[in-house]
């Protein structure tokens, strides 16, 4: 599969949270390539060092910060060391997320936890995320800034294995997505979502094993017949913050393999 896609960002700077693994680090990798100074913010050090040290030695400008998005001060505090290390901040692809407990239960018998935890990542981090991203981008002079939120194909449609907490935190994305996507195009910030199927990512083959299943790249789920590979996911979120998609504003992209049209 051919995906040498090519853009120029020389001079700017992107964050990528959760960037140490599977789509994450698939869109540094790309930004980095691209000529974007990149941040990689994660809650596994070990493995965003590593990330970091890969992007340095092939010519890029690259740095790690640990962040939990749980923390609403860390949260904050990655956007100060992110501007402090490069300057300023262009672009933000907020990746990190969780599925949740999918251990199959009757929904009546299920632990507020569950509800709790996902929600804690999957929508109160992104909000706070996109607080900072965005009280940094106006505080900033110019235009051209942009935010890519990933949902989930979960966000448009039932996930069909019980993981009702991880659909609500998506379809509360779609909507956040939306609502501020209107409220920042007016001043220079275009903030869109991508909605990704199953994807080949450490995050997916987990939650499949905790669900029970086998793990393969083969689904049914799409009429292509194969799960997404990361850089598919990657090329999606990075054409959502070039130039190249300047008329699209406050959308969330299925990028499904055609899954929504399928079933």
């Amino acid at each position: 599969m051919n995906m040498n896609v090519t853009y120029d960002f020389s001079g700017k700077t992107a964050l990528v949270v959760g960037g140490a693994s599977g789509m994450g680090l698939a869109t540094a990798k790309l930004l980095s390539k691209s000529g974007a100074s990149v941040m990689v913010a994660d809650f596994n050090r070990e493995q965003g060092k590593k990330v970091v040290d890969e992007l340095n030695d092939a010519g890029g400008s690259a740095a790690f910060a640990f962040c939990d998005v749980r923390d609403r001060d860390g949260v904050f505090s990655l956007i100060d060391e992110t501007v402090e290390k490069f300057g300023r901040l262009d672009y933000a692809a907020n990746v990190v997320g969780i599925s949740g407990n999918a251990e199959q239960m009757p929904f009546y018998e299920r632990p507020d936890k569950d509800y709790d935890n996902v929600m804690d990542t999957n929508m109160r981090g992104h909000w706070w995320l996109c607080q900072a991203e965005t009280k940094q981008m106006t505080e900033q002079d110019g235009d051209g800034y942009a935010i890519v939120e990933v949902a989930s194909i979960q966000g448009l449609v039932a996930s069909g294995y019980g993981l009702h907490a991880y659909t609500a935190s998506k379809h509360a994305a779609v909507g956040m997505i939306k609502s501020l996507g209107v409220e920042f195009a007016p001043k220079g910030i275009r903030i869109n979502g991508i909605a990704p199927v199953a994807t080949a990512t450490p995050f997916v083959i987990n939650a499949m094993k905790e669900a029970g299943m086998e793990y393969t790249n083969k689904t049914d789920r799409n009429p292509r017949g194969t799960l997404l590979e990361p850089e598919e996911c990657a090329n999606a979120i990075v054409w959502l913050i070039s130039e190249g998609s300047s008329g699209v504003i406050a959308t969330t992209i299925p990028v499904d393999a055609g899954a929504t049209a399928f079933k």
